[in-house]
């Protein structure tokens, strides 16, 4: 396995999305032994091995390797309004808050989204 310079503490990496923790960065590379998971932040990285990162939220101290080409955010999802869509609604089929569909929208009122529109939902 090919060895990367250890980094000095102080760099760190945004995971975006959770992704799997790993016990080991061949099991990261191999995507096998899953021990967990690593939610969305900002991480201080511990270790780099064969394109492996180890992230932690201490620095200096071991982590949880993880596999970046698993750190993707998903693209987003949109939905052409028809007539007696809400926010609300639109917000539990797609798994999303009324927030960021307020957010991500420029939505003002939870009820006034016009039909035809097509709108940001996940």
């Amino acid at each position: 396995m090919k060895n990367e310079p250890k980094p000095n503490g102080d760099q760190k990496y945004t995971v975006v999305t959770s992704v799997n923790a790993y016990v080991t960065a061949a099991d990261a590379k191999a995507g096998k032994n899953i021990k967990g998971t690593v939610k969305a932040g900002t991480y201080f990285v511990f270790n780099k091995s064969d394109g492996m990162i180890n992230v932690t939220t201490k620095p200096g101290a071991p982590g949880s390797w993880i596999n970046p080409n698993e750190n993707k955010a998903a693209a987003p999802v949109y939905h052409s309004v028809v007539k007696g869509d809400t926010v609300s609604e639109l917000a539990v089929k797609y798994g999303a808050s009324q927030a960021d569909i307020k957010k991500w929208n420029n939505l003002n009122d939870d009820y006034l989204i016009k039909i035809g529109k097509r709108i940001r939902v996940k």
